[in-house]
């Protein structure tokens, strides 16, 4: 059972580190002269 909750905790700290990720890319989008090469997001 601990292992299992190991891989959840992993899973939701993935998708955190998803989600700040594209929070970040909007934000740099509304400034363009800080803004970095947009990355290809694949699902």
């Amino acid at each position: 059972m601990k292992s299992a909750a190991i891989v959840l905790l992993l899973m939701s700290a993935e998708r955190h580190r998803l989600l700040a990720r594209v929070l970040k890319q909007q934000k740099t989008s509304l400034r363009p002269d800080r803004a970095m090469k947009p990355c290809p997001v694949t699902p």
